[in-house]
């Protein structure tokens, strides 16, 4: 299922974008979905647990036209979910310098 505002991907049975509160679909139409083709390489350039950096991390991101996929969360029973970011390979080093700190600054400006 995929978001048409933000076009994040996620898993079946979820029916309404957590970020955007729009409606999900089965699929994108071939000219939306975006900038990641079949021979695109992805790289993960951040990991979090905390679900309220998710929407941060993806804003700053996007405000310096970063395009992400965020994965479902994963993790074992018992233990924390962990979300990861990942980008094209070309911008892979700028956005880790972007998100480089970010938990302790949203814990900053939490305090």
């Amino acid at each position: 299922m995929f978001c048409p505002n933000c076009r994040y991907e996620f898993n079946v049975g979820v029916l309404v974008c957590p970020d955007c509160d729009e409606k999900l679909v089965e699929i994108l139409p071939e000219d939306e979905k975006g900038p990641f083709t079949d021979d695109t390489k992805i790289v993960e350039v951040f990991q979090t647990s905390d679900r309220s950096i998710l929407s941060f991390a993806k804003s700053i991101l996007e405000e310096n036209d970063i395009i992400s996929i965020i994965s479902p969360p994963i993790g074992i029973r018992g233990t924390a979910a962990v979300y990861q970011f990942f980008v094209n390979e070309y911008e892979a080093d700028k956005a880790r310098e972007l998100l480089d700190g970010i938990e302790d600054s949203q814990a900053e400006a939490i305090e």
